[in-house]
């Protein structure tokens, strides 16, 4: 897969960590391969970048502050909330500690993936981008817009920035997200 690839694995950083997708799905009762699948792709993708011994970084989770840089203020206090009283737009199973783990933190590894690519000129995030999520609420499995966070985070900061988004669907809420800037 990419064992062909040539890069010098000293200038890139891959930035993953556990909790990225140790959540529950809720597919007990749920026959669906494609979730199935995408779990199995990671973990194949993973390992085959751990073996070009890349410089792994785990990433903090996102701070609040830098989640306001897009979403509404009522939203952020239900995202960092108690998960047993708040629910978010979650489509990936329920909304409890190990999903609020996850999206906390795979938002962080985005920041930090930027952060390394502009200090490194390549690094790489082992998680989706959570295009769909809107200012003031979720969408499928995208809870907070970690791509908005960041391009906005580095936007502020005097970097040029562009979103290619290259999945096989809109990214509205990135869209919504970035209209002004």
């Amino acid at each position: 897969m990419l064992s062909n690839l040539s890069f010098n694995a000293n200038k890139i950083s891959l930035i993953k960590h556990p909790d990225y997708y140790n959540y529950s799905i809720g597919l007990t009762d749920v026959d669906d391969e494609a979730d199935v699948w995408k779990m199995n792709a990671y973990d194949v993708v993973l390992n085959e970048l751990q073996s070009k011994d890349l410089e792994s970084i785990e990433p903090e989770n996102i701070s609040k502050e830098d989640a306001l840089l897009v979403h509404t203020p009522k939203y952020i206090e239900t995202v960092f909330g108690d998960t047993n009283k708040n629910r978010t737009a979650w489509a990936g199973g329920p909304w409890d500690q190990s999903a609020q783990r996850a999206v906390l933190r795979s938002s962080g590894g985005m920041i930090k993936n930027n952060e390394e690519a502009l200090n490194r000129g390549i690094s790489i995030q082992m998680y989706d981008a959570f295009h769909h999520a809107y200012p003031n609420k979720g969408e499928g499995f995208c809870v907070l817009n970690d791509v908005a966070i960041a391009a906005t985070k580095y936007s502020r900061l005097g970097k040029k920035i562009m979103i290619v988004d290259t999945d096989v669907h809109q990214g509205q809420g990135t869209a919504v997200c970035t209209q002004k800037d």
